[in-house]
């Protein structure tokens, strides 16, 4: 072998080397836009989700405030309609909202107020706890109420 064909077969190895590590980075860039895609689909779909769900408690609060004020009881009536409100606005504001937008808006309270942040955060968690614990508790006892054939 000469030194020509030598060091052509080198620039030959080098150019397929430097042609495939263009390749592959083409394709881990489409795969990570493909991912991003998919999670931005889905954040939105679950911000969707929730904001219908704090909607309907706002819903269930008005219904409550109704029956209050049949029962005569304006002032827990009074607190149960500012409740439900505040709880339609929020739904209101996480449908309007892109989650680009809440997280931009999250992070600047942070920076900003972060003991506000802290503190909603933790009330937050206590929250979604009790929802899910809840939620649970409601699946344990359908769970206990099906039979089972034979038995």
């Amino acid at each position: 072998m000469t030194t020509t064909t030598t060091t052509s077969s080198v620039s030959a190895a080098k150019a397929d080397v430097k042609h495939d590590a263009e390749r592959l980075k083409a394709d881990g860039s489409a795969l990570i836009d493909d991912l991003k895609g998919h999670a931005e689909e889905f954040g939105e779909a679950q911000k969707d989700q929730f904001a219908n769900r704090v909607g309907g408690i706002a819903d269930t609060l008005r219904d409550t405030s109704k029956k209050l004020r049949s029962q005569e009881e304006g002032t827990v009536a009074g607190l149960t309609d500012s409740a439900a409100d505040q709880l339609e606005r929020v739904s209101a504001s996480l449908r309007n909202k892109d989650l680009s937008t809440m997280f931009s808006e999250a992070s600047d309270l942070a920076r900003s107020h972060p003991a506000i942040f802290l503190g909603g955060a933790v009330a937050l968690g206590f929250l979604a706890g009790r929802f899910l614990r809840a939620s649970g508790e409601h699946d344990h006892a359908a769970e206990a109420n099906i039979t089972t054939p034979g038995v």
